[in-house]
């Protein structure tokens, strides 16, 4: 009897230890994706930052441009994934130091918004101290308090990028109402870095497929991206398939297009015409 009774107590000790350990944890996932625009143009944000006391750090940033009137466009890249403790990124005292920052905020009294529209949405998971809240809302509509908990966790992940020297990929084009210059798509391929990133127009045989949309001149193809979100009255490209036809777009080297399956792609397009 006596064991019996000694072993239920040792048993329920182990699983709270168990428990206590558990709740001691941090947690913290934070997503923001949509779409930032100004009278210059439209970008595109998707933002992940990752993190839990076992040691994963992950932060991933990126922005794409969709459409630019501006001289000069940049899209840029920071994808970083650290799964073990001894690779570089924030100690665990470094992470118990934020949720206690993100406590003082008040993060677990802020409120869901999931119901109010908005081009770019925040959603973010935080654990700590037996504690945990899931929360959905309008990125540009967050509020004070809301804003000071994001500002929070970007602030601390910036830092630890940059004292990590984590380094993001750039890619700079033209923008969108510079005159293209006119080339094929030989010429495109056989000097990719010299046209990269600028404003071409070129013709050729257009395909739409499951998993493709390109541009041929019987011999090689590029990659066709989307109309520039700074152009209206666009027609859908499943209209012009199997279409001889010329486009006015930013022509980036590749590898481009599904897995990475292209020399080259041409996005942000202006114009396109049948020939």
């Amino acid at each position: 009897m006596h064991k019996v009774l000694g072993l239920a107590l040792t048993m329920a000790m182990t699983s709270t230890g168990a428990m206590a350990q558990e709740c001691d944890g941090v947690f913290l996932h934070f997503t923001t994706r949509g779409e930032v625009s100004d009278d210059d143009g439209v970008t595109s944000v998707d933002e992940q930052l990752l993190l839990n006391q076992t040691g994963l750090f992950q932060y991933g940033k990126s922005l794409e441009v969709m459409g630019s009137t501006r001289e000069v466009a940049t899209d840029s890249n920071l994808d970083y994934n650290r799964f073990y403790p001894d690779q570089p990124g924030p100690s665990v005292n470094e992470m118990l130091a934020l949720a206690q920052r993100l406590k003082t905020l008040g993060i677990f009294n802020l409120q869901s918004d999931p119901s109010s529209p908005a081009p770019q949405q925040t959603y973010l998971n935080f654990r700590a101290d037996c504690q945990e809240t899931r929360l959905s809302f309008a990125t540009t509509e967050a509020g004070d308090a809301r804003s000071d908990v994001i500002a929070e966790i970007r602030t601390f992940f910036d830092e630890q990028a940059s004292r990590h020297g984590l380094q993001k990929r750039e890619r700079i084009s033209q923008g969108d109402n510079r005159l293209p210059v006119a080339v094929s798509i030989a010429e495109l391929l056989s000097s990719p870095e010299r046209y990269d990133g600028k404003r071409i127009t070129t013709s050729g045989s257009y395909r739409l497929g499951y998993e493709s949309s390109t541009l041929s001149d019987g011999e090689h193809s590029l990659w066709i991206g989307r109309w520039s979100a700074m152009v209206k009255d666009t027609t859908s490209l499943q209209y012009l398939d199997d279409h001889q036809l010329t486009v006015d777009g930013i022509f980036f080297a590749g590898p481009s297009g599904h897995l990475g399956g292209y020399p080259g792609e041409i996005v942000r397009l202006t114009r396109v015409t049948t020939r």
